[in-house]
């Protein structure tokens, strides 16, 4: 019950700090007065990175692209959005290709994930590593849903990832997305945590070679013993003014 405690406590001071992370260093460089944001979330979860926009960018109209694969995570975005106009709800796992592929829920559904977490990770020691179901579900690559998407803008300002551990295969399969998009919000990791994982350097390689450079990493997640595990990465496109 003390481990549980530990991660419940520790889970709520990583969210104020990512929120308070993403606002000091986004409006480095995305001016908080803009008429409209056009936002692409994939990992979207519960709608907190949109409702954290929300919050950032008071004056602006935001239109998202919430992509989400949990199905009571889709049911609650869909309650929560019902009414809005500007939100469009995608049922969907992202990979690099269109397949079925089991999908690993755990009880902490914000780790859940197409890979599977490691056991007996020593960095691990407060969350629960076993599942507590696999579903089977179709990928698609983000090229392909995004051709499906009326956006109001042929321009993302924003392109939100965190998939635990797939990025780069999310990335892989957004070739064209990437080339409209102006800045991308990162989750990476420096640890394998899940099986099959990418690193920091393999999706830096990615970005690099799709003309984006590293302009922020913010503070993440850290082991028991202090290690910085994963953190999240804003990139910006060069090709964009």
């Amino acid at each position: 019950m003390k481990n549980l405690l530990r991660s419940i406590i520790r889970r709520h001071e990583n969210k104020i700090m990512d929120n308070n992370s993403f606002r000091t260093k986004i409006t480095k460089y995305l001016n908080s007065n803009v008429e409209y944001l056009n936002l692409i979330d994939v990992g979207a979860n519960r709608g907190r990175f949109y409702d954290d926009l929300i919050a950032i960018y008071t004056k602006s109209k935001i239109q998202a692209l919430l992509i989400e694969p949990i199905p009571e995570c889709i049911k609650l975005l869909e309650h929560k959005f019902h009414d809005s106009n500007l939100v469009t709800i995608c049922s969907k796992a992202v990979s690099d290709t269109a397949e079925t592929k089991e999908f690993y829920i755990y009880d902490f559904d914000e780790t859940s994930s197409l890979l599977k977490i490691k056991e007996n990770v020593k960095e691990l020691v407060n969350i629960n590593s076993r599942p507590e179901r696999i579903i089977k579900l179709t990928t698609d690559c983000l090229d392909k849903i995004v051709e499906n998407y009326e956006s109001k803008g042929e321009i993302f300002d924003i392109l939100k990832i965190d998939v635990q551990g797939s990025e780069d295969k999310v990335l892989l399969g957004a070739i064209k997305t990437l080339k409209k998009t102006k800045y991308i919000w990162i989750e990476v990791s420096f640890n394998a945590l899940y099986e099959g994982t990418c690193l920091f350097s393999d999706i830096h390689k990615i970005l690099g070679e799709t003309n984006f450079i590293l302009l922020e990493i913010a503070d993440g997640h850290r082991s028991p013993a202090n290690e910085l595990l994963q953190a999240n990465c804003l990139y910006k496109n060069t090709c964009i003014i």
